[in-house]
């Protein structure tokens, strides 16, 4: 080989071993594959319009996990659970806590603290949420769970609370002397609450708020909602008695070398963050001012 030759060979290796190299690095980071299983507004899967407070809060701590390769996607709880099983480097971006999930999940230190999930009617048929209300204006949830009248709904695999948990439990040992409960895979109950399918469903206010907005604003809906006769489509919701307090929710990680070491990692992002937690300002985001200032004076009581 002549000289020039061989110069020019030997800058070309150069110039491709910068990049080879980053290549390597970057195979050599361990790959987390983050599960989004909640529901909008928690977490928004449209391309257009406002992202979930969820989602912008996953940023934020991802963002602080440079060692990592970030892979995010949207599935349901279930297909989360099973993931989480079944292998390292999963984590699920906002999730409940639940002594079933622990087997098999890592939880971090709370990352959210939200407004309780709510018994939610539309407002055409507001008799499920006044039918049985205790003296303090919040839903007995076994004592409408026992009433045969009225049929609710329930988002297949999600955690409400342990409370609420733990009366739905109840009542399905009892199918013959309990209300019909109807489970739903994905997050469409709302839309077949508004036409007429059930009576009832669980979920949080800001919930039913985006779903409200999303099928007054929808032009696909235009069919759906003129046969309901212009119907008033907005959503009615009460507190359920014993889950009135603000709830933890957590980012949990397969309870495995990987998964153990990010929700390490994670938690001293939350302690070094302290009582002023950035990521606070975007679950704000979606509270009306009345119910905004309430949201902090029972997030600054929790975070004392």
């Amino acid at each position: 080989m002549t000289g020039w030759r061989f110069l020019a060979a030997a800058l070309s290796a150069l110039a491709l071993l910068p990049s080879g190299m980053a290549r390597a690095d970057d195979q050599a980071q361990p790959r987390l594959t983050w599960v989004m299983a909640v529901p909008p507004p928690i977490h928004i899967t449209l391309r257009a319009g406002p992202r979930g407070y969820a989602d912008e809060t996953l940023d934020w701590f991802l963002a602080r996990l440079p060692d990592y390769r970030h892979e995010v996607i949207t599935a349901n709880s279930k297909r989360l659970q099973d993931m989480l099983a079944a292998a390292d480097g999963i984590c699920g971006g906002a999730m409940f806590k639940t002594s079933e999930r622990e087997i098999d999940t890592q939880f971090s230190r709370p990352v959210y603290w939200t407004l309780p999930n709510q018994l939610i009617v539309s407002a055409q048929r507001s008799a499920a949420l006044t039918a049985h209300l205790n003296g303090q204006g919040e839903v007995d949830l076994p004592a409408l769970l026992a009433d045969k009248s009225f049929v609710g709904s329930l988002q297949l695999g999600r955690s409400y609370s342990s409370g609420i948990d733990r009366a739905m439990a109840e009542a399905q040992k009892r199918p013959g002397d309990s209300a019909s409960l109807v489970s739903i895979r994905g997050p469409g109950h709302f839309d077949m609450l508004a036409s007429g399918r059930f009576d009832w469903t669980i979920g949080f206010p800001i919930e039913a708020r985006w779903w409200a907005s999303r099928l007054e604003g929808n032009p696909e809906k235009t069919n759906f909602l003129s046969e309901l006769g212009g119907a008033d489509l907005s959503y009615l919701s009460r507190p359920i008695a014993g889950s009135t307090g603000l709830v933890p929710a957590y980012i949990g990680c397969s309870k495995r070398p990987i998964g153990l070491a990010v929700i390490a990692a994670i938690d001293r992002l939350i302690d070094a963050a302290g009582p002023d937690r950035p990521w606070d300002a975007f679950y704000l985001e979606w509270l009306d001012p009345v119910t905004r200032a309430d949201y902090l004076r029972a997030l600054a009581a929790v975070l004392r």
